[in-house]
């Protein structure tokens, strides 16, 4: 077994396991998409619900964050992220 191999059996469950590397050059790579076709970029929290993915996103030049619902808006204030628009209606 390998190294990761083991240590993925020692990680409690659910556990986020992210390669760095390719996590912030798909960011990055978003980035360069949205500023090519000169729109700005809200990800939406319902697909990363990691309020550590959405501080790169926004690093990387992100507006904020979306939130469907109250509740995901408050994870992410409670974070951190300060622009958060909330797509449904309370």
């Amino acid at each position: 077994m390998t190294e990761i191999g083991r240590a993925k059996e020692l990680l409690d469950t659910p556990t986020l396991w992210v390669d760095l590397d390719i996590l912030e050059r798909n960011i990055a790579l978003l980035m360069d998409n949205f500023n090519d076709a000169g729109v700005n970029w809200r990800p939406h929290t319902k697909g990363i619900k990691i309020p550590a993915i959405a501080h790169k996103m926004i690093d990387a030049g992100a507006l904020g964050g979306t939130g469907a619902k109250p509740g995901e808006a408050e994870v992410m204030a409670a974070a951190g992220v300060r622009d958060i628009l909330i797509a449904n209606r309370v």
